[in-house]
This record gives C-alpha cells, sequence and structure tokens, in this order.
C-alpha cells in the first residue's frame, strides 16, 4: 500500500515511521535531527514555506502540502 503525499509523490505506507506537523520543526530536538539527516536523505515536494507537514521514512524525510491530520485520514482510510 502506497501513501500519496502530495505533488505526485506516493510513499510506501510499510516504511513510513512517523507523520509530523510541520510546526513541530520551531523545537530545538527536531530541527537538530533534521540537521543531522543532512540534505542527501531530505526529499522536498513542496517549498518548505508551503508546507503542512513532514514524513520521515525509513531513508528519507519528505515535506508535505497536506496537513498531518489529513494525512492520517488517509492512512486510516487504507488500512480500515
Amino acid at each position: 500500500m502506497y501513501l500519496h503525499i502530495g505533488s505526485s509523490v506516493v510513499v510506501p505506507m510499510v516504511e513510513i515511521l512517523g507523520i509530523f506537523d510541520l510546526s513541530l520543526m520551531s523545537s530545538g530536538s527536531t530541527k537538530e535531527f533534521l540537521q543531522s539527516k543532512g540534505d542527501k536523505k531530505v526529499v522536498i515536494t513542496t517549498k518548505k514555506e508551503e508546507s503542512k507537514s513532514f514524513i520521515v521514512t525509513t531513508d528519507k524525510i519528505y515535506f508535505s502540502p497536506i496537513a498531518p491530520t489529513t494525512l492520517k485520514k488517509r492512512v486510516e482510510s487504507i488500512t480500515g
């Protein structure tokens, strides 16, 4: 199963570790985590200014224009 996260990007659900609100980026530990991943592991699906959430997978971090609550509803509709 795959989750559409916006901008024609789909992510295998088995790889998703978490879906987070972009407002968490103001947290020091979240900033530190994202910076530790480096540019190689970050995939930007939209401009960061337009993003509402970020999705952490086993090997990448995606920024999405879709709100985390909407992504959660999509996951729930797929998994039942």
